[in-house]
């Protein structure tokens, strides 16, 4: 379990997690479903206090090309999909992973990804994945931490688990 960080007591904040699961699939084995849950360190659940309009996204896609240090697909928008520097990525054609370092604009609005240097090129007909959970953060109780956990079941009905503490402070 891992420390997500302070958050303000603000409803306008989002948890937004890269779920890294590149290292427990199998080949060609998928995340089919991903839920979220929250607690206070206590072990009360408090899923509906805290955390509103949960989601799992799973953002996949075909690159247009690349390099041993980009991806490019320039029918994503990287930012608008909620990638952002720090995340895993899955390069799931030359099963590899790399960690996104910026996201820049090559042929369209942010469609480049770019990361330290892969073993193997991205190539136009790459397919990728990257898996993120996130929820808006209702406002919580101040000095209050929280752990949000997810449950992630793959194509092959294993079930994996994994958390982070958030602590919450005044505004």
């Amino acid at each position: 379990m891992g420390y997500l960080g302070t958050f303000q007591k603000n409803s306008a904040d989002k948890f937004l997690q890269p779920i890294l699961y590149d290292d427990v699939l199998l080949d060609s084995e998928l995340i089919s479903t991903c839920t979220l849950a929250a607690e206070d360190l206590d072990g009360a659940v408090v899923t509906a206090t805290i955390l509103s309009a949960t989601n799992a996204t799973r953002v996949s896609g075909t690159a247009t090309g690349g390099s041993t240090t980009t991806l490019i697909d320039t029918a994503k928008n990287f930012s608008a999909v909620g990638i952002i520097p720090g995340m895993n990525f899955h390069n799931t054609t030359k099963k590899w992973t790399a960690t996104v370092t910026d996201i820049t604009s090559t042929t369209n609005a942010y469609d480049t990804v770019h990361f330290e240097t892969a073993a193997s090129a991205a190539a136009a007909s790459d397919a990728y994945a990257f898996f993120i959970a996130s929820a808006s953060l209702k406002a919580g109780a101040a000095g209050t931490s929280y752990k949000i956990t997810w449950t992630m079941t793959s194509s092959l009905a294993r079930v994996f688990i994994d958390s982070v503490v958030m602590e919450v402070r005044d505004a």
